[in-house]
């Protein structure tokens, strides 16, 4: 009689035989087997993946674009600093009323704000001014005068 069973009668009694006591329907698991509930409750559609990536996409590019404004300024720092210049942070100046603090998570990166910066005029052109003014944006940055006073 196996010979002669269809494929769909042979997984009824397949099935009939391993849940021995349950009333399922032919074609449908019990509802109330473990299996059936756990591997539902953690389906989702293809939108929401893609969805998903998309917001961390986007936190990543955020995150990398932070980092990337933290080591500009470190290194700009760092330059002004070895050809003559001065960088004083706001905390050195004003103490904490007076500066415009950058945010908790470029802090967390390693940046901190900055009150001045002054640009010896044989090192830096007003190109490097440019530059400078626009990596700190919080800073009164004081430019090299091109002309010599007697």
């Amino acid at each position: 009689m196996l010979l002669n069973a269809s494929v769909g009668d042979r997984r009824r009694q397949i099935s009939r035989a391993v849940t021995p006591g349950r009333d399922c329907g032919p074609r449908m698991e019990c509802m109330d087997s473990p299996s059936r509930t756990n591997r539902r409750r953690w389906q989702f559609g293809l939108g929401t993946l893609f969805l998903v990536f998309t917001l961390v996409a986007i936190g990543a590019a955020w995150c990398g674009w932070q980092l990337g404004l933290v080591h500009e300024r470190q290194k700009l720092s760092a330059y002004i600093v070895a050809h003559g210049g001065s960088v004083y942070s706001g905390l050195e100046l004003w103490g904490e009323a007076g500066t415009r603090p950058v945010s908790w998570f470029r802090r967390w990166l390693g940046d901190e704000a900055v009150g001045q910066i002054y640009l010896p005029p044989p090192e830096f052109t007003e190109g490097d001014f440019a530059r400078v003014k626009h990596a700190f944006p919080e800073a009164n940055v004081f430019p090299p005068k091109s002309g010599r006073s007697s």
